[in-house]
């Protein structure tokens, strides 16, 4: 199993090298307790660290056009009609921005077992 925020981590040190991180608008959608430094928070709770208070299931996304270099997606797609809102994670996605997705395998049996995974 990948380790998401190896890969995430990854992706930072390339960018960190050519001096491009620092700048670039990050955007993690359906944050949950998973707050990041740095990122744009979004969750549809209001808990502590949350920026951006959404509905995944409400599209559009509350922000502009080409926004962000970077959205991650760790462990929400399940939760949601993921089809819109991947439609609209592209229109706020710069070109050549990385869109990092972490879902359950479908082989998992916890996949099928959590009742708020509507999509599987």
């Amino acid at each position: 199993m990948y380790n998401i925020n190896r890969i995430v981590d990854s992706i930072s040190l390339v960018l960190k090298q050519d001096n491009l991180l620092i700048c670039m608008m990050k955007l993690n959608l359906g944050c949950g307790n998973d707050i990041r430094k740095g990122w744009i928070n979004l969750d549809v709770s209001d808990t502590t660290g949350v920026d951006v208070i959404h509905d995944l299931n409400k599209c559009p996304l509350p922000f502009e056009n080409e926004k962000f270099d970077i959205v991650l997606c760790k462990d929400v797609l399940e939760h949601v009609n993921f089809l819109p809102l991947i439609n609209d994670i592209y229109r706020i996605l710069k070109l050549k921005g990385y869109l990092i997705i972490r879902v359950p395998h479908f082989t998992s049996k916890s996949n099928y077992a959590d009742p708020t995974h509507i999509e599987i």
